[in-house]
This record gives C-alpha cells, sequence and structure tokens, in this order.
C-alpha cells in the first residue's frame, strides 16, 4: 500500500512538471511568431527603399550598339517615389508610370509621356528606352549604379546616382526653360479647364483662348523675367488688356485628360487668374493657326 502511494505521488509529480515545462514554451513561442510577423512586415515597407530619392541618369544601354557618345548629349533620368510611381526625362519627353518592387524584382506599369517631338537622337534614345523598360523584371544596385535586368538575367540598362535631375534647375535644356521659347520654330502651349483655356506663346505673340474659344486675347510677347529658381513669368499689357503667364518646370497633369505635361502654368488675363499645364511644342505642330 505504502509502494503504490509512493507510486502515485511521483507519477503526479512528473505530471506537474511535465505541464510546468510547457507553459514557457508557449509563452517563448508566441512572441517569436510575432517577431517574425512584423520582421516579415517591415521587410515589405523596406522594399525598393533603396531606389526611392535619387535621381538615376541613364548611362548606358547594355545591348545593341554603344551609346556612350549619345547619352552624353541626350540625358534620361529615372526617380522612384514612395507611392509606387517612377518619373522622369526620356531623352526628349517627360515621362511617369507606377513600378512594383520585391526584394531584388522590378517591373514598370504602362508609361505615360508628353508628345513633344525632337530633332536629332533624341526621340530615338527615348523609344529604345521605353521598350526596353517594358523588358525589366529585376535590378541590383552596386556602387552607386542601379543595373536593371530583363526576365532572362541579362543587363539591360544601367544608372548612375545624380544629385540632381539634369532636366531641371540652371542646367535647363535649350527650348525649355530660361525663355518659354527660344526658337523661331518652337511655342510653348498651355492650357486649363473650367473654364476651358488655352494660351500659345511664340516669339511675336501670345494669344490667349478663354471660355473655350469665346474670349480671343492676343497680346506682343515681352522680354522674359527669369527669377534664380528658374521660373520663367511674362508680363504684357495691350488693347485694354492685361496678361501675366508665369511657367515652372513641374510635373504637371491636365485634370480632364489625365496628359502629363513637363511644366505647370499660372496665367492671369485682366484680373482673371487661371492655372493648367503647358510644354514646348514645334511651332509646325499646333493644331491651330497662330
Amino acid at each position: 500500500m505504502r509502494t503504490r502511494s509512493l507510486l502515485l505521488l511521483a507519477l503526479s509529480l512528473l505530471l506537474t512538471a511535465a505541464i510546468g515545462c510547457d507553459d514557457p514554451e508557449e509563452d517563448v513561442s508566441a512572441p517569436d511568431a510575432e517577431s517574425a510577423e512584423a520582421a516579415a512586415e517591415t521587410a515589405l515597407v523596406d522594399d525598393g527603399a533603396d531606389l526611392v530619392g535619387p535621381v538615376w541618369q541613364l548611362v548606358r544601354f547594355q545591348d545593341g550598339p554603344a551609346a556612350r557618345d549619345t547619352l552624353e548629349e541626350v540625358r534620361v533620368t529615372m526617380q522612384f517615389r514612395p507611392d509606387g510611381q517612377v518619373a522622369g526625362r526620356g531623352g526628349c519627353n517627360r515621362y511617369s508610370g507606377g513600378y512594383e518592387v520585391s526584394g531584388d524584382t522590378l517591373t514598370f506599369g504602362a508609361i505615360a509621356s508628353t508628345k513633344r517631338a525632337c530633332m536629332g537622337p533624341a526621340m530615338d534614345v527615348e523609344n529604345r528606352y521605353f521598350e526596353t523598360l517594358r523588358q525589366i523584371r529585376s535590378h541590383a544596385l552596386d556602387a552607386g549604379r542601379l543595373n536593371l535586368y530583363d526576365e532572362e538575367g541579362s543587363r539591360r540598362l544601367t544608372f548612375q546616382a545624380a544629385d540632381t535631375d539634369p532636366g531641371q534647375g540652371t542646367e535647363a535644356e535649350p527650348g525649355s526653360m530660361g525663355a518659354a521659347v527660344s526658337e523661331p520654330d518652337e511655342a510653348f502651349e498651355a492650357l486649363g479647364q473650367e473654364p476651358g483655356w488655352r494660351a500659345v506663346v511664340t516669339r511675336d505673340t501670345i494669344r490667349y483662348e478663354g471660355n473655350y474659344g469665346e474670349t480671343i486675347v492676343v497680346l506682343p510677347t515681352p522680354m522674359a523675367q527669369t527669377a534664380p529658381s528658374g521660373v520663367v513669368a511674362y508680363d504684357t499689357t495691350a488693347n485694354n488688356h492685361t496678361l501675366r503667364l508665369v511657367i515652372r518646370e513641374d510635373d504637371c497633369t491636365d485634370v480632364m485628360s489625365g496628359q502629363p505635361f513637363s511644366h505647370s502654368v499660372t496665367i492671369t488675363v485682366d484680373g482673371e487668374m487661371y492655372r493648367g499645364c503647358g510644354e514646348p511644342v514645334p511651332f509646325a505642330s499646333l493644331t491651330r493657326d497662330e
């Protein structure tokens, strides 16, 4: 009888010890699981963080004929934004679109661009660049350079981090800033909505069409006023009308069509101010006789 009691007591102690050992394991495992989940979420948030911020300038097309000399003349840039959007210069036009990144994988969505036509190699470079972007599937960073690869793992594009977008600031492209129009065969076209308006700047005149074309004002083009920031302003008065046009090199999207433009614009006509978008265009491409 005594032996049986001792056996029952020993069994009870073993069960208590076993239960006591299980509890700490459960307490430890739960925080580990939470930590792993938090780490995974952090990793997702950090995906692509090393791409965001710098302006990346294209320095090499990996396939096809060497283009280093061309890329010294035709600047192509890319800037990743934390909201999943990418924007830059394609060589001729400004562009924007979406991107998705996870680990080293990287893909680009549809690219929208302004519609400026350029002479020389700029258009060829831009078309080649946009076509290559559609083929990109992964990326890698190496000593300040960003390499983009296609589905087969072949390097297609190489970028280098730049301090500022070469298309902005004091080193502006001819005809883009410093004056809205710098060549005889070039114009600057601006437009806005509600009510619909349009303005065309040439070397000789500024033509304003307001309220969907019901109001037309044509004034002489004055000397452009250029601020250190690169903002260009025109102030002109004639025929009992006053007009002030302010042009900033800044990404702008038309609220009606969704079309991207290279500049934002404010125009004040006879005391009424309107906002819109615009960009330099070849004079021959204008849809109406100015």
